[in-house]
């Protein structure tokens, strides 16, 4: 395929282009375009899974198409479920290996690879949502100059905004005035969380 095909076929896929130019079957294609053609289809291999599908029956044409997002899910084993965000442990990224066990772009990936033997809808109904430290590329959109910018620019202002256990009252909160040894680098990943979902489970607090 030379390069303008490779474009026309881009452009075919993004910025709503999708909704009037990608179909699920062949047929569905000739019917819109080449009616009574022969011939058509040429070829009818079933390639899914794009973006798109899972938004083409459920919008008019004239609606604007939903943004889809570079998202991160970690699993979260205290609660049996998966988290949406960046803010996993250092240590589930710290090499290759360790992020293709640990990280994964969609939820119910996550929740297959951890929860299959448990529970794979009830992780998928639970799932936690977490902190992004930075603000994640469209994934259905031209965004070719997108730059996932960090939302922190200061870690200590940051930390004192999250959640910490109260380990007299085995309870979770936000005030800002947890221990400081909480924010200290060794500490601060086990004891600073950015929802109270997290701290909870983390430590095993009925949170309501």
């Amino acid at each position: 395929m030379d390069t303008n095909t490779n474009t026309v076929v881009f452009r075919m896929g993004v910025s709503g282009y999708e909704k009037h130019y990608l179909f699920t079957s062949g047929q569905e294609c000739c019917d819109r375009y080449f009616e009574g053609v022969g011939g058509c289809p040429y070829e009818t291999t079933y390639d899914g899974g794009y973006f798109w599908s899972q938004y083409e029956d459920e919008l008019p044409n004239d609606q604007a198409m939903p943004a889809v997002y570079n998202h991160t899910y970690y699993p979260l084993m205290e609660r049996g479920t998966c988290v949406n965000g960046t803010d996993y442990p250092d240590w589930m990224a710290i090499d290759d290996n360790f992020r293709r066990m640990y990280i994964f772009k969609d939820l119910e990936g996550c929740c297959a690879q951890w929860f299959s033997d448990f529970d794979v809808q009830g992780c998928v109904g639970s799932v936690v949502q977490g902190f992004y430290d930075y603000v994640p590329c469209v994934e259905n959109r031209d965004d070719a100059g997108c730059v996932e910018t960090s939302s922190v620019t200061n870690t200590t202002a940051h930390q004192l905004t999250m959640f910490y256990p109260r380990l007299g009252t085995h309870t979770c909160g936000n005030d800002g005035d947890m221990p400081s040894w909480m924010l200290d680098e060794d500490y601060a990943e086990y004891y600073l969380f950015s929802t109270m979902s997290q701290c909870c489970a983390a430590f095993g607090f009925g949170c309501g």
